[in-house]
């Protein structure tokens, strides 16, 4: 198979961010598999990072086209989110001390405010 013009980059074709579209994707894999260079070289011409194509290989040879589609991004984790039984604890605690506190201050008659001055 030939090698089709749009491949031909030197690297510098696409911006950082841009997405290829899953026809893209998939004549980059047929690309790269009829080449008679490494892998390591035509995805060095074509500007991919190894990565992004056995991302996207590995999905391929899984799922078919639908593998190659765009996906929403995942977040693995929320980096502030704090996990549920911390979460759990710091209220079990809340919930104590504010008993506590409510059975403290019922034993103790709070001091008469008429004798408070602001000065």
């Amino acid at each position: 198979m030939p090698c089709k013009k749009k491949y031909e980059w030197t690297g510098a074709g696409r911006r950082k961010g841009m997405r290829y579209t899953a026809s893209e994707r998939y004549d980059i894999i047929r690309l790269v598999e009829d080449s008679d260079a490494s892998v390591t070289q035509v995805l060095k011409k074509i500007g991919l990072p190894k990565a992004t194509f056995y991302e996207w290989y590995g999905r391929f040879a899984e799922e078919g086209m639908p593998g190659l589609e765009d996906r929403k991004p995942q977040a693995k984790r929320i980096w502030n989110k704090i996990p549920d039984t911390v979460r759990d604890k710091v209220k079990d605690l809340a919930e104590y001390l504010e008993e506590h506190e409510m059975e403290h201050s019922r034993s103790k008659p709070e001091p008469a405010r008429e004798n408070w001055s602001i000065a």
